[in-house]
């Protein structure tokens, strides 16, 4: 026996009942009409309301693909555009969890309902390239600058800090002697979480005649004036005497060092010793980056 599968009531009325043609022909422009894909010129064209929830419709001027979620035209898939520009044009009302890609800097953007959010950690060639490519950065926004070799992160709406960087050399030129620079014996320091930390040895080639300053490698944010940010050893001879190294300002740290007749003293050309070659000074940093 050959049992026919390919049987379809619609186009075969041999085995429906005579009045199956006028069933079909009223019934069939309106079950194609729901199911299929309805075309549409602009975003603009877009019917205010889907007719159910999942129908799905096409406009052609960008090539999205929609599906209407019961309160609004949801985009399906992931939509490639030229720009930001063509963006926004193409989804001028999104909603959260719509997605695309961006092809001039080669971003991936996510909706969370109030703005295009970052996805992932794009990389840009430079800091003018990002800006370029994220305007306008949201709070957990990520990229990588190919140049600095740096992740940046956005912790407050429209800023970019460095938030990691692998371990690099440090060699500041620190001033206060009367001729000439210390020499950087040994530093280097690294990013991780939006805080610098690192370390610095330098030993004193002359006498010294101000205060001592060492330049903070990379710029500290929310320090008010002579707040610590890390500590210090102060080396004359067989002397070691610790201390603290405060910022009063974004660019640069001062010591301040503890000594037997004082509580909290400048370290100047005769505080807490009299400085002269050879005298060395450790430092050690942990900071938030602006």
């Amino acid at each position: 026996m050959t049992v026919n599968h390919t049987w379809d009531p619609f186009t075969d009325l041999s085995r429906t009942p005579s009045h199956s043609a006028a069933i079909r022909d009223y019934l069939l422009p309106t079950i194609r009409g729901r199911l299929e894909v309805q075309p549409y010129a602009t975003t603009a064209a877009l019917p205010a309301a889907g007719d159910f929830i999942g129908q799905q419709a096409y406009t052609s001027d960008y090539g999205v693909l929609w599906s209407w979620s019961g309160t609004a035209w949801r985009v399906v898939g992931t939509p490639v555009f030229a720009s930001t520009t063509a963006r926004d044009a193409a989804i001028p009302s999104p909603v959260e969890g719509d997605q695309c890609q961006t092809l001039d800097y080669g971003v991936m953007w996510r909706h969370d309902g109030t703005g295009w959010c970052v996805v992932g950690t794009p990389v840009f060639d430079n800091a003018a390239a990002r800006v370029a490519a994220v305007p306008s950065p949201r709070i957990g926004d990520r990229c990588y600058l190919a140049d600095t070799k740096t992740e940046n992160a956005c912790v407050v709406a429209g800023t970019w800090i460095m938030w990691a960087r692998a371990t690099t050399t440090y060699a500041p030129t620190i001033t206060g002697q009367t001729s000439g620079s210390p020499t950087i014996v040994g530093g280097n320091y690294a990013v991780s979480n939006g805080r610098c930390h690192g370390s610095l040895v330098a030993t004193f080639t002359g006498a010294v005649n101000a205060t001592i300053v060492v330049p903070l490698p990379i710029a500290a944010t929310n320090f008010a004036a002579w707040e610590s940010l890390g500590d210090m050893t102060l080396l004359k001879g067989g002397t070691r005497i610790p201390g603290i190294l405060i910022a009063p300002s974004a660019g640069a740290s001062s010591g301040y060092v503890a000594s037997a007749t004082t509580a909290i003293t400048l370290a100047s050309a005769t505080s807490p010793f009299t400085w002269a070659s050879g005298d060395q000074i450790t430092v050690n940093f942990d900071y938030p980056v602006a």
